[in-house]
C-alpha cells in the first residue's frame, strides 16, 4: 500500500498568487501531517508565461522544495498554454532530501525503495521488482501538432490508446510482483463535466473512460479539468483532483486535493477541501435592484466573498446605474466585479413621416413602422386629450371623477 498526495491545476501566476498560495500551501502541509508517500502534481502548474523573478514562482518553488523535501515528487507537464516548454527546467536542477521527476514526455518510471529512493524509467528489460514502490506510467499534455500524432491513423484518440495499451505489460507485471501501479496524465475525458457543469462530449477529447483503463493500472491521477469526479471499475479507480483553488466566477463546487492509497489490486481516495474563496453571482435580467443589493451586501461581509454583479440595460439608461455607489455598498467583501450588457437602442425612420401635415397622421406613420397598428385607436384618443383637454380635466378623465364628485370633494 502507498499513500499518494494528487493535485494540479494550480494555476500559480501573479493574478492568482494570493489565493492559490493560499490553498496549496494548506494542501502541502495536510499531506505531509497526513503522512503521504509520494506528491504528484498533474499538470498547469503555471497559469501562463512565468519569469524566475515573479514572486508567484518563487512561492511554488518554495512548496516544490517542501514537498521534495518530505517525499518524491512527480510533477506533469501540463497544457502547453499554461505550462509553456521550458517552465519546469528549473525544477529538473532542485537538490531536496527526496528526488523529483519531472514528467515532461510520455513514459513509464518506477519509484525504487533503496534507502533514498530514486525514480529510474521504464525500458524494453526492466521487470518491476517486489522491492519496488510503485509504477508510475505518466501522460503529460499532448502536442496534436507534433509529427508522431499527425501521421497515427486515428489522431491523437488512437496514438494515446495505443500507447497506454502498451504499458498494460509493464502494469500486469508490477500487479503480479504486488506493487501498485498509477496511471498519471492531463486531457479531456469525454463525458467528464466542467466547473461550470458542462459535459465535454466530443471525439476529439484525448480520452474515454475505457481507454484510460487500457493501461491496466490501478489508480488513473488527472487533471485539466477544474471540477473533482472520479469512474470506478472493479477496484480501478480514475479521478480528477479538480483545481485546488476557485479561480474563475460560475466555479460553485468544493476544490481541494485527493490523498489516495493504492496497492496492487485496489485503489482509494478521500477529497480533501482546500480553504477557497467563495464565488458570489448576483443576476438580474433587466436593470439592478438597488434593494436587494443592499440586503445581500448585508450578507456578503468576509474577504473571502468576492462577488460578481451582472445586469442588462438599454444603451439611453446605462447611465442612471451608479456603480460606485454599488461597490460601496460591498466594500465588506473581498472583490466586488461589475459586468453591464448593454444594448444598443436603433433608431428607425417612418417613411413619409416628414410630410405628413398633423400629428395623428405622424403617429399614423410611427405605427405602421413599428408594427403596433393594433395600438393606434387607443395612441390617438390619448393624442386628441392631449391636444384639447387642460391637465386638470386628463386627470378627472383617467380617473374616472365626474362634476359632482369634484364638488363634493371641494
Amino acid at each position: 500500500m502507498i499513500k499518494i498526495f494528487h493535485t494540479g491545476d494550480l494555476h500559480f501566476c501573479q493574478k492568482h498568487l494570493e489565493q492559490v498560495d493560499r490553498c496549496m500551501t494548506y494542501a502541502v502541509e495536510q499531506a505531509i501531517a497526513d503522512g503521504a508517500e509520494v506528491a504528484v502534481i498533474a499538470g498547469d502548474s503555471f497559469d501562463s508565461a512565468m519569469h524566475v523573478h515573479e514572486p508567484a514562482f518563487a512561492r511554488y518553488l518554495e512548496l516544490m522544495l517542501q514537498l521534495a523535501d518530505a517525499m518524491p515528487l512527480l510533477i506533469l507537464q501540463g497544457t502547453f498554454s499554461h505550462d509553456r516548454l521550458g517552465s519546469l527546467e528549473p525544477l529538473k536542477r532542485l537538490r531536496a532530501r527526496y528526488p523529483i521527476l519531472v514528467a515532461d514526455e510520455p513514459g513509464q518510471w518506477i519509484l525504487h525503495e533503496d534507502g533514498v529512493m530514486t525514480w529510474d524509467r521504464v525500458g524494453a528489460d526492466t521487470v518491476p521488482l517486489r522491492t519496488d514502490r510503485a509504477v508510475f506510467s505518466c501522460l503529460p499534455s499532448l502536442n496534436k501538432a507534433s509529427t508522431e500524432i499527425r501521421e497515427h491513423a486515428h489522431g491523437a484518440a488512437g496514438y494515446v490508446a495505443d500507447l497506454l495499451s502498451s504499458w498494460g505489460q509493464t502494469n500486469d507485471q508490477a500487479r503480479a510482483a504486488g506493487i501498485p501501479t498509477v496511471l498519471v496524465s492531463h486531457g479531456t475525458v469525454s463525458g467528464c463535466v466542467t466547473e461550470s457543469n458542462y459535459a465535454m462530449v466530443s471525439p476529439d477529447h484525448e480520452f474515454s473512460v475505457g481507454t484510460l483503463y487500457q493501461a491496466q493500472a490501478q489508480a488513473t491521477m488527472l487533471n485539466h479539468i477544474h471540477k473533482h469526479q472520479s469512474w470506478q471499475d472493479n477496484g480501478r479507480l480514475i479521478a480528477y483532483s479538480g483545481s485546488v483553488a476557485r479561480l474563475v466566477h460560475g466555479h460553485h463546487d468544493p476544490v481541494g486535493f485527493l490523498l489516495w492509497e493504492v496497492d496492487a489490486n485496489s485503489a482509494a481516495f478521500k477529497f480533501h477541501p482546500t480553504p477557497a474563496r467563495e464565488l458570489i453571482d448576483i443576476t438580474f435580467d433587466g436593470p439592478p435592484d438597488i434593494d436587494e443589493l443592499r440586503r445581500l451586501a448585508g450578507q456578503y461581509t468576509s474577504d473571502m466573498h468576492h462577488v460578481r454583479i451582472r445586469y442588462e440595460i438599454d444603451q439611453d439608461h446605462a447611465h442612471t446605474i451608479d456603480k460606485d455607489a454599488i461597490r460601496e455598498m460591498f466594500t465588506a467583501a473581498g472583490d466586488v466585479r461589475i459586468e453591464a450588457t448593454v444594448y444598443p437602442v436603433q433608431s428607425i425612420r417612418a417613411s413619409g413621416i416628414g410630410r405628413a401635415m398633423t400629428l395623428h397622421e405622424k403617429l399614423g406613420y410611427w405605427a405602421a413602422t413599428t408594427g403596433d397598428e393594433h395600438r393606434l385607436d387607443g395612441l390617438e384618443s390619448r393624442l386628441e386629450m392631449l391636444q384639447t383637454m387642460e391637465p386638470e380635466q386628463i386627470i378627472d378623465h383617467l380617473l374616472g371623477r365626474d362634476e359632482e364628485e369634484k364638488r363634493e370633494a371641494a
